[in-house]
């Protein structure tokens, strides 16, 4: 890894991870955290903006499992004001780091075994691998929102969507047929490949759904609408945010805004 200083044109540091491989990443104020994959297990490091980097080990399924033929891509999310990272897998306990210390905490989820945290054991494909991921999202107000792909039918399967209350550790399904979502103006807005889309608040509850039955793909959120592409479809809509009503349809491709990228 190189951090680089870009108005001085400078490499800062250099920095190594021999055998590790890259799985996901995050923004913790003026860091950056880094979920790695070494040996069919995970570890969390954390880059300053000197680049000086900080990791633990952490006993959580990540990248190839040769047992289960599956790769393992689990959620990373970040709590910035009580700064504590945490690792969501498909299977067993969230791991919770303190990013100031970077100890530890393992954490069973208090609800019976649900689509979004059950273990997946998705039949193999030639050449290539399975993949159980998971894409995790800090909320605020304890609460953390989860989905992503990989199912017993297979690994295209949705892993459903859930909220995960940090304080009682306890999971709440929300959706069985969802495998992704985007957060905007406290809304979660799911899609799956039958699910359609589905907006629900911060607390979990449904505001609204549009394309039931449908493959739906959100392409952007901004500016309090959502433009989602609807399976068969040449054009995409695009819905108010609060609403879901129409207010208009849009030629591919979208233009891509590229935001937060500093600060």
């Amino acid at each position: 890894m190189v951090t680089v200083d870009p108005s001085r044109r400078r490499v800062l540091a250099r920095s190594s991870f021999e055998g590790a491989q890259l799985v996901g990443t995050a923004k913790a104020g003026r860091e950056i955290v880094l979920l790695l994959a070494s040996g069919g297990l995970g570890r969390l490091g954390v880059v300053d903006e000197r680049g000086a980097v900080r990791s633990v080990a952490l006993e959580v399924p990540v990248g190839v499992q040769p047992r289960e033929a599956t790769f393992a891509r689990p959620g990373l999310a970040v709590d910035p004001v009580l700064r504590r990272a945490f690792v969501v897998p498909s299977a067993g306990p969230v791991a919770e780091v303190a990013l100031d210390t970077l100890a530890v905490a393992y954490h069973e989820l208090n609800a019976p075994a649900s689509r979004v945290i059950a273990a997946f054991r998705p039949a193999v494909r030639a050449k290539e691998l399975p993949v159980t991921t998971r894409t995790a999202e800090w909320l605020g107000n304890g609460k953390l929102v989860v989905s992503g792909i990989g199912g017993s039918a297979g690994p295209e399967q949705p892993g459903g969507l859930a909220l995960i209350d940090t304080g009682t550790w306890s999971i709440q399904t929300l959706e069985g047929g969802t495998d992704s979502f985007a957060v905007s103006e406290g809304r979660i807005v799911a899609t799956g490949p039958r699910a359609g889309l589905a907006v629900f608040d911060r607390d979990g509850r449904l505001l609204y759904r549009r394309f039931a039955g449908r493959r739906s793909r959100v392409e952007m959120i901004h500016r309090g609408r959502v433009y989602v592409h609807v399976g068969g479809e040449r054009d995409m809509r695009a819905l108010e945010l609060v609403s879901g009503n129409d207010v208009g349809r849009r030629a591919l491709p979208l233009p891509r805004l590229l935001l937060e990228i500093s600060g």
